[in-house]
């Protein structure tokens, strides 16, 4: 089994929820990227679709087990983090659900970058913040 790249995929559902139903994210509603990516960051924290960290979560708990695995320096980077202790994983565990909400801890724990990574794909497409010029893109040439 090839190791899941946690930074890549959330990175490409990000993409792929910026270009949501054939329209492309709007950077020019936002100064710069720092503003942009605050405003994701809030936006996707409790998205299913990216973090996991919503009511469905990202993925069941086998497909979970998988993504985790050659992961858990991740996790235990993710859970140091969020000063995640033993009870709860413990509890997790108890209610079949430890690889889920492990997963869920990993994807929270990158969501700042991969939304760098997701904004820089966009700026490279030409994309472009409040007050700088648009090129003439359309979201098929995303």
């Amino acid at each position: 089994m090839n190791k899941y790249n946690y930074l890549e995929e959330i990175a490409n559902d990000i993409v792929c929820w910026m270009d949501k139903d054939g329209d492309p994210f709007d950077l020019s509603q936002f100064e710069d990227r720092d503003e942009a990516a605050e405003f994701l960051d809030n936006k996707l924290w409790a998205e299913d679709s990216i973090t996991g960290n919503g009511p469905y979560g990202y993925a069941d708990e086998y497909l979970s087990e998988e993504y985790l695995c050659h992961n858990l320096d991740l996790a235990f980077e993710a859970c140091d983090c969020f000063d995640v202790d033993y009870p709860l994983l413990r509890d997790h565990y108890r209610e079949n659900n430890l690889a889920r909400y492990l997963d869920c801890t990993i994807r929270c724990y990158l969501l700042g970058a991969a939304i760098d990574k997701a904004l820089e794909e966009y700026e490279d497409y030409g994309f472009k913040y409040k007050g700088e010029k648009n090129e003439n893109l359309s979201c098929g040439s995303l």
